[in-house]
């Protein structure tokens, strides 16, 4: 008797009313001049999708006599093609850095994308 084929798990499961927050896609679009030579990225809009925001870490990071805050943020969102490090989330006010876009199960069904709030 042939032994069964056993399916792997989904690592992170979607389920249906998971994904509560609204959060918009940016993507940079240039450069723009912000005085005193200090040029500022531009951003554009490419997609608002549903997502899951969950604050994972906190660290202050001492730089001289001031501390900055940075948090650790996952952001779960159905698989968005070409979306990677270089792009930016934005949840209200909110604005997060990618540091890494993971494909749980490489199914481009979802994906965790792993951000710094506040400065990288």
């Amino acid at each position: 008797m042939a032994s069964p084929v056993l399916m792997p798990q989904r690592p992170f499961p979607l389920r249906a009313g998971m994904l509560r927050q609204q959060v918009q896609l940016q993507q940079r679009s240039g450069i723009a001049g912000g005085g005193f030579n200090d040029p500022q990225p531009t951003w554009t809009a490419v997609a608002t999708v549903w997502a899951l925001v969950q604050a994972m870490i906190g660290d202050d990071i001492h730089v001289g006599p001031a501390v900055t805050g940075k948090r650790k943020v996952r952001v779960r969102m159905r698989y968005y093609a070409g979306f990677d490090t270089s792009w930016r989330i934005v949840y209200g006010t909110r604005i997060f850095t990618p540091a890494a876009v993971i494909d749980p199960d490489e199914r481009h069904v979802q994906m965790d994308v792993l951000c710094w709030e506040g400065t990288p």
